[in-house]
């Protein structure tokens, strides 16, 4: 099985963004991945994958005005324990 190591993570709004600076991981697989084990315990608006730290900047710029989604907390939870 593959890992997906991610350097940083952001949650909100029922959506994950995450860098991941590895340009050998195949963004599509590891969003899929991720929303895999994310989908059994919440309701995930958007799973993103960048290799690109100017990109992810941006994904992060544009949370700012968005609310806390319900399942944020729960994201995270499940973000630390699959990350052991």
């Amino acid at each position: 099985e593959r890992t997906y190591p991610a350097k940083v993570a952001i949650v909100k709004d029922n959506s994950v963004y995450l860098y991941m600076p590895d340009e050998k991981i195949k963004k599509n697989d590891a969003e899929k991945y991720v929303r895999s084990f994310l989908e059994k315990e919440c309701k995930v608006s958007a799973v993103k994958v960048t290799a690109k730290l100017e990109d992810f900047i941006k994904m992060a710029s544009s949370l700012e005005n968005n609310e806390t989604g319900r399942y944020d907390k729960r994201i995270r939870e499940l973000l630390l324990v699959y990350s052991l």
